[in-house]
């Protein structure tokens, strides 16, 4: 390492193990060179609590929650994904930029205040769309239970009004018919 800069590049690094570098380094790296490693998983990267620029190019971020650890950096300034699955999915440029506002480059494009507040609005925008999906889904999850309380509720009518249509005042069981199969109807009610 020199001064400011910590080079761990092409070391076939699959982690971030920050208890095996001194704390006075840990305070003093601004730079962080991670690239063309096995890197996963970034657990451990806040410990680097002065660092403004890390390079994680080319290693193994397929899914963007696995850069969630990098969001506790608030000082960083400059990140560099690129060469990483998680850089192909949808949406990614907008989400890194958005969860991190301090980034001023990332993948070594600059990000200007007109791409920070699109990025905001299209995060605001998947989060609303995600809102409606997981509403949609619970409706999806009662009709799904109605479906057989109507089909239950069905033969309950049909065994108690007959197979009419509408049950009407004028179509209810007279007191002096002989009873229908109520211990059955009461079954029907306690199973669902």
């Amino acid at each position: 390492w020199r001064g400011e800069r910590l080079n761990l590049v092409s070391l076939y690094i699959d982690e971030i193990d920050a208890d095996r570098i001194p704390e006075s380094v840990l305070l003093e790296i601004r730079v962080l060179l991670l690239s063309h490693n096995n890197i996963s998983n970034v657990a451990g990267i806040e410990q680097f609590v002065a660092l403004r620029a890390l390079s994680l190019q080319h290693n193994l971020f397929a899914h963007l929650d696995q850069l969630d650890p990098l969001l506790d950096l608030r000082t960083l300034e400059v990140l560099n994904l690129r060469g990483n699955a998680c850089t192909g999915i949808l949406n990614y440029r907008a989400y890194v930029v958005s969860s991190m506002p301090n980034l001023d480059r990332l993948d070594d494009q600059v990000t200007s205040k007109t791409e920070k507040s699109e990025a905001m609005a299209c995060m605001r925008s998947d989060q609303a769309l995600i809102a409606q999906i997981l509403r949609n889904y619970v409706c999806v999850n009662q009709l799904e239970l109605v479906g057989p309380l109507v089909q239950v509720h069905g033969e309950l009518k049909r065994k108690t009004f007959g197979r009419l249509p509408v049950a009407r005042a004028e179509h209810l069981p007279d007191a002096a018919e002989p009873a229908r199969p109520v211990d059955l109807l009461i079954t029907f009610w306690r199973h669902d």
